[in-house]
């Protein structure tokens, strides 16, 4: 008995076929791209909380100075800056 034409699995998912078409093909790279980027924000956030404290006051009057257009200075902490940078490559 010849094969039917499902047992070979859904047509028209063979090779080069892109993950929108809902073919069980591996996801893009931007996929793993976006949740490393998400498990290090995880992470830098945890160490600017519990390894090397930061100022969360001037953090709070820099975002507030942000918002009313009157700028204010930064916290320099190493760690807060890697984590800024990774939200805004996110």
């Amino acid at each position: 008995m010849p094969a039917s034409r499902w047992s070979r699995g859904w047509p028209g998912c063979g090779r080069g076929v892109s993950w929108s078409t809902g073919c069980a093909t591996s996801p893009p790279p931007s996929d793993h791209l976006h949740l490393a980027l998400l498990i290090a924000i995880g992470l830098s956030a945890w160490a600017c909380a519990f390894v090397a404290p930061t100022d969360i006051v001037a953090v709070k009057a820099f975002m507030l100075g942000l918002m009313r257009l009157d700028i204010q200075p930064l916290p320099t902490d190493p760690l807060l800056l890697l984590h800024l940078t990774l939200v805004a490559l996110l």
